[in-house]
């Protein structure tokens, strides 16, 4: 009992907590010794039972640690649960006990561990959990008695269950700043077009020393972000490009620093911030354009306990608890992250701009905070883009936010409040291990041709050294020259350096040069020449001539028309806007098979699909539709006529 006293006793000292939670027990074990796997149940385990622990330390793990052993670390105490008994003991006791840990880069328990309290003969009870393959194996075991007569011990039931093969998962928390949150990054990309046409996807995590965003779709348009700790902090950027949809996107990263004197330290921290804002190409009309960066100071140990109980992912608490209503605006994201820690943020700064034509190169510094001596601190670098676009008469545009390569640690990143460099201030953990940095970009093939208003697809291969692929780093890539010139895109490279830019031609022959760069590094240039595309033809010529048909089924409104049908609605007259708008949805849907470019009619097909989507497939000259709605298929009829009569072909053969 007295030990028990001197082992709780040391706890309340204890500053910081790992806790280990173990998988359910599959084996349990009956008098006779002999253990089964399910469904047999034997003796006082249950299959609700499983093995816990908590470590409890005066300061968080140092990073990186192979097999430590923590009896040599004062102050610690380990307990160990099974469902059914509770063994602690303290580092400096004597007894049969074992406590071996390993922490990654950040601080956390990983694998292999050892911990073994009481093992293995009466009248000691034991509790073990194991993630040492090769040497002790992955398990954990819960035993109430022993059988141990040929050690001069009663003959008594063995009682006892296990589990093997599948590790547990260990967690940290409280007082004194988590070591496993000393660094962190996450993205978040979201897009909303017309049809249902959405993303929203979140990623990172604490610990995680780099993350990537993207989504893409032909009618919204291009969302990217990146988030880095590099080995002098963090380094953030984000890339929105809309088409007929609104998108966002937002990358954070953070890391902690510690006041490493004896005095309180008031500084305020910089960075650099720097884009640019591309209008929307070929006349389109250019939408909202926003774009913003932001850095955040809290306390470390308020910080590190928040996430630690937001009962989420790290990187959905930080980023995913906004609408893109609300993404619109950077200032709104900036707010929604430092209103999660109300009790935490020690100082911040931001700035955000508006679409313009000149480049944007700018500073952003906190205001002045001050830090105690030898206590953490946590800072957080966001950049948050936005693209919205409008319509003007007939005619969608958005625009591309492009700050992808931007929000990064000033040259000097602490200043004091003369504006000079203060000593003492350095990052409290080991910094994370790097990525390679990109050396080359290489654009293929050379040359390539295609009709125009079909996709043109370029790959760019990425690699660092002597050949070494670098993966999931986002690239831009922009038409320099030709009838596409303006467009810009952005593509994520994959496991083997490879990132694929796809674009379709703007209905106009020449040659487009095309171009990539990562943060200024630039690629090789590349050609795609656009031949002449197919002329369209009219409802006359589809009637005239059946055997020239590409397809003998075409989907309209979801239905599926074979050509008997299709001859039998194209040759009705149009008295309903049904009527008109089912035709001329065909005559383009023919013409698209034909390889004429229709490229400009995409949402416009949509849309008629969309509405015709409910009458009646067979007689769609008995539909009859509200007024707004007969309105809308009249005005959409008529832009594809005016497509398939030619008249709006810039080029073709």
């Amino acid at each position: 009992m007295a030990a028990l006293f001197f082992a709780l006793a040391n706890s309340a000292h204890a500053s910081v907590t790992y806790q280990y939670t173990g998988n359910p027990f599959v084996y349990l074990c009956q008098p006779d010794g002999t253990c089964y796997g399910p469904p047999a149940t034997a003796g006082s385990y249950t299959r609700a039972d499983r093995v816990t622990a908590t470590v409890e330390v005066s300061t968080a793990l140092p990073s990186n640690l192979s097999l430590f052993d923590l009896n040599t670390l004062a102050g610690t105490v380990v307990t160990l649960t099974d469902g059914h008994q509770t063994l602690h003991f303290t580092a400096g006791d004597s007894g049969s006990f074992e406590a071996l840990v390993s922490t990654d880069a950040s601080g956390q328990i990983v694998g292999p561990w050892s911990f073994i309290i009481n093992c293995c003969f009466y009248p000691n009870n034991g509790i073990a959990t194991l993630n040492w393959p090769g040497n002790r194996g992955v398990g954990d075991s819960g035993t109430l008695s022993a059988a141990s007569p040929n050690n001069g011990y009663p003959d008594t039931p063995y009682d006892a269950a296990s589990n093997s093969g599948v590790p547990g998962t260990w967690t940290v928390s409280g007082g004194g700043t988590s070591a496993s949150l000393s660094y962190g990054s996450a993205t978040r990309v979201m897009y909303q077009g017309p049809f249902s046409d959405a993303k929203d996807i979140v990623k990172g995590a604490a610990g995680a020393a780099k993350s990537s965003g993207f989504a893409a779709s032909t009618l919204s348009g291009t969302q990217s972000s990146r988030a880095q700790i590099n080995a002098n902090g963090p380094s953030v950027g984000a890339w929105s490009n809309s088409a007929n949809g609104s998108g966002a996107a937002r990358a954070i990263a953070f890391r902690t620093y510690i006041n490493n004197t004896n005095v309180a330290q008031t500084f305020k921290v910089n960075a650099t911030f720097d884009g640019r804002f591309d209008a929307a190409p070929f006349g389109l009309p250019t939408g909202q354009l926003k774009a913003g960066a932001a850095i955040h100071v809290f306390d470390a140990q308020a910080f590190a306990t928040k996430l630690g109980s937001a009962g989420n992912t790290t990187a959905q608490f930080l980023v995913g608890s906004y609408p893109l209503s609300a993404a619109a605006d950077p200032l709104n994201a900036f707010s929604n992250l430092r209103a999660l820690f109300p009790q935490g943020l020690l100082g911040s700064g931001q700035t955000v701009v508006s679409a313009t034509t000149a480049p944007v190169t700018a500073s952003v510094a906190t205001g002045f905070v001050t830090v105690a001596p030898q206590k953490t601190f946590t800072v957080m670098y966001d950049v948050s883009t936005s693209s919205i676009a409008q319509t003007v008469g007939d005619r969608t545009g958005g625009g591309t936010v492009n700050f992808l390569n931007t929000l990064a640690p000033a040259a000097v990143q602490f200043t004091n409040q003369a504006g000079q460099s203060i000593a003492g201030i350095v990052a409290s953990d080991t910094a994370p291990p790097q990525a390679p940095a990109p050396t080359s970009i290489v654009l293929a093939p050379a040359y390539s041709t295609g009709p125009a208003g079909a996709t043109a697809s370029i790959t760019a291969t990425v690699t660092a050294g002597v050949g070494t692929p670098v993966a999931d780093l986002p690239v831009q890539f922009s038409i320099n020259a030709g009838p596409d010139k303006g467009r810009t895109g952005v593509a994520v490279t994959d496991p083997a350096g490879k990132a694929i830019f796809q674009y379709v031609g703007d209905n106009d022959v020449g040659k487009d040069v095309i171009q990539a760069n990562i943060a200024g590094l630039q690629s090789n240039t590349v050609e795609y020449v656009w031949s002449p595309a197919k002329c369209p033809q009219n409802q006359l010529f589809w009637l005239r001539y059946p055997g020239l048909w590409p397809a003998s089924t075409i989907s309209i409104g979801g239905a599926a028309y074979d050509q008997t049908s299709l001859v039998k609605l194209l040759k009705l007259l149009p008295l309903t806007p049904s009527v008109a708008l089912l035709q001329q949805d065909a005559i383009t849907k023919l013409n698209t098979l034909y390889g004429s470019d229709t490229s400009r009619l995409t949402l416009t097909v949509l849309t008629a699909d969309d509405l015709l989507t409910g009458f009646n497939r067979g007689q769609p000259y008995q539909n009859l539709a509200n007024v707004k709605t007969s309105a809308q298929m009249l005005a959409l009829a008529a832009r594809m006529a005016v497509f398939n009569s030619g008249a709006t072909s810039k080029s073709c053969r």
